[in-house]
């Protein structure tokens, strides 16, 4: 079987696995049944991993696979770009089925099976559609049933809080899809069946006014699905409440959906995308990451410091994304592409370690029964295996070295150290504003992720559950270090990534001249090969760590460590001695207080419930209203408004309804003539 026919097989045969999946999970009334739908799931996981790794490593040209009547005749196509996101899709998916197999099994009180596989399944396959749509129905179709699906799984354990959420990333949703719909339809002029190929045909023809709100309305739909400042709000409500499989695909694979759709778009309608555009997409991507890697310091439960660990990471491709299309507009292709490259090495990493962060974190809460990393402490005693998994993805995701993470923002230094070569102002200036940033997102993405796992993992259990919790088995923990292997891999083997990309990796050299001629000048950023740090960097650590281990064999053998007692006034040392999470932000808190508006609450509770006189009490800061309060209420609350006074309307006389049917056929009679 050739590459080719790998391909033409795996990827539909991925659709029906998936397909019969949905109808076993639907079916199901007993453990087996399920069992069933997970390996189904895992099986068309695993065909279309190995059908997109099959593309890209052979470097296949666009394939079209099929072209389904009912879908306007729209063929299905893949290539490099769509394979890319296919390959990080059914990674991902393969592990998520893997943990969800026990996890499902463990949780069916909280989260009903006959509810959450299906629904992951078509979740899955809607996100599978989009990646492989080539008409603008389709897309739009496969669109909406990824958000659908994603918004009952977000509710699936029917708690009040958890129906808020899914409400408000529904609104948001939907109101991306709406943008989305009107933006296809300004492009396309109204036509159904239209091919995504074809939007950008017409678009010399449309006024500037025209053009201008279909490329606002796109961005719009992409930059609110992935979670980009101001449009944010949803993704720290709604990814912590759903299962934790379901938070891995999210984070992992969908706010990716976002990013391939604006790739997409932008290629195909606005390949010279205008300076304003690209300007606002890297502010917006970068302020929304400052914001977000701030939040994550001072939320203290894991899936939500996760959620807004992921807003910073979107919200970095976001600005590499804009940075890239300005260096490409005032013609430097070379440096365009090697910032490409780095977002793209970024993305795969990120949907590797965030995944198995969520992953991870659905093992502790299954283990502890709490995801508050205040009432945790002390798992690493009691599950070493999970935590060194964890220790890894913590790492990459702060990004230290040797990890993918830290290879793609190194490549991104880079080439922002390079645009300064250019002698562009305007490329300068806001290369130095990048610069700033990343070195700010690092920092503080490193006290991020020693503040999870050192209050998750070190010193003492701080409630009940953490005491009592255990390793948790094998099906829950090994996805997680098959994650956190992958990452390691990807940051070390860096060099060699590109037949995995859609582009080659390259590095931007900074090479300045004098500028003999305009379109010499130009070029003044010219391609190198990847550098092998991050490889060498591996090196050297494993072998420092060899080196002591050799140390303390030959310096002091047959010695054991003497375990004694911490000095400690002759008090015993418990948990409440221990740091809090909210005492180790607090330097954070105080250096930026005119950003992170924190509030003190106080609660008081009774020692003994006979005595109301000795209490014990206890402060936390909690972050004062912010987008919801301040953006999205006063728009709902706007809409009600408006809805009560159109219920002015409803007023049950049938002349007045009569009159108002003659009136509306009158205006658009006008209208059409």
């Amino acid at each position: 079987m050739t590459a080719g026919q790998a391909v033409a097989a795996g990827l539909p045969g991925a659709a029906l696995l998936w397909v019969f999946a949905a109808i076993a999970g639907l079916a199901a009334r007993g453990p087996r049944v399920r069992q069933l739908a997970h390996a189904l799931l895992a099986a068309g996981s695993a065909s279309g991993l190995l059908a997109s790794l099959a593309h890209q490593l052979a470097a296949l040209p666009p394939l079209k696979l099929a072209a389904p009547p009912i879908l306007f005749g729209a063929p299905f196509v893949v290539d490099r770009l769509s394979a890319f996101f296919l390959m990080l899709l059914h990674g991902v998916s393969l592990m998520a089925a893997w943990f969800g197999w026990r996890y499902g099994e463990d949780e069916a009180a909280k989260y009903p099976p006959r509810l959450v596989v299906p629904l992951t399944a078509v979740f899955c396959l809607g996100m599978h559609g989009v990646l492989l749509s080539s008409g603008a129905a389709s897309f739009l179709l496969f669109w909406e049933a990824m958000s659908v699906s994603s918004f009952f799984l977000v509710m699936a354990d029917g708690t009040a809080d958890s129906r808020k959420a899914a409400l408000l990333y529904l609104a948001v949703a939907q109101a991306g899809a709406l943008a989305l719909l009107v933006g296809i339809g300004v492009l396309g002029g109204g036509s159904a069946r239209v091919t995504l190929a074809a939007l950008g045909t017409g678009l010399p023809a449309l006024p500037p006014a025209s053009r201008t709100l279909a490329l606002g309305l796109v961005a719009f739909a992409f930059t609110s699905k992935a979670g980009l400042a101001p449009f944010h709000a949803w993704l720290p409500e709604a990814h912590p409440r759903a299962p934790s499989q379901v938070s891995a695909l999210m984070s992992g694979v969908m706010l990716k959906i976002a990013v391939y759709g604006l790739l997409r778009f932008t290629s195909i309608c606005w390949p010279a995308l205008p300076d304003g555009w690209s300007l606002a997409l890297a502010a917006l991507g970068l302020g929304g990451a400052v914001v977000a890697v701030i939040s994550a310091n001072i939320a203290r439960d894991i899936k939500r410091i996760l959620a807004w660990s992921s807003v910073e990471n979107l919200g970095l491709v976001f600005a590499m994304f804009g940075f890239s299309a300005l260096a490409g507009a005032h013609g430097h292709p070379r440096l365009a592409s090697a910032i490409l490259g780095a977002m793209f090495l970024h993305v795969f990493a990120h949907a590797l370690f965030k995944a198995g962060l969520f992953l991870g974190a659905g093992a502790v809460l299954h283990g502890a029964h709490t995801a508050k990393i205040e009432d945790l402490g002390g798992l690493a005693n009691r599950m070493p295996r999970l935590s060194a998994a964890m220790l890894a993805l913590a790492l990459a995701a702060a990004p230290l070295p040797p990890f993918g993470a830290f290879a793609a923002e190194w490549l991104l230094v880079e080439s922002l150290l390079a645009s300064f070569g250019t002698g562009e102002l305007l490329l300068v200036a806001v290369g130095a504003v990048l610069l700033t940033g990343v070195a700010f997102l690092a920092g503080m993405a490193v006290f991020a992720m020693v503040r999870l796992f050192a209050f998750t993992f070190l010193a003492e259990p701080r409630s009940a559950g953490a005491r009592l919790a255990a390793e948790p088995p094998a099906p829950l923990r090994s996805p997680v270090a098959v994650l956190a292997l992958a990452g390691l891999a990807l940051g070390v083997l860096a060099p060699w990534a590109s037949p995995l990309l859609p582009i080659p990796l390259t590095r931007a050299a900074w090479t300045v001249s004098a500028p003999p001629a305009p379109a010499a000048a130009r070029a003044a950023t010219a391609a190198a090969p990847v550098s092998a740090l991050p490889l060498a960097l591996a090196a050297a650590l494993a072998g420092a760590l060899v080196c002591a281990w050799l140390a303390g064999r030959l310096l002091a053998p047959g010695r054991r460590v003497r375990r004694v007692r911490t000095w400690d006034c002759g008090q015993p040392i418990d948990a409440t001695m221990e740091y809090t999470a909210t005492g180790f932000s607090a330097p954070l808190r105080f250096f930026l207080r005119d950003i992170v508006t924190a509030e003190k609450h106080l609660v008081f509770s009774r020692v003994h419930p006979a005595n109301p006189w000795i209490t014990r009490g206890s402060m936390e800061f909690r972050k004062a209203a912010g987008a919801v309060e301040r953006i999205y209420l006063p728009i709902a609350g706007f809409i009600e408004g408006v809805g009560a006074r159109l219920k002015l309307l409803q007023n049950g006389v049938i002349q007045f309804y009569v009159a108002l049917m003659l009136v509306t056929l009158m205006l658009t009679l006008w209208v059409a003539l």
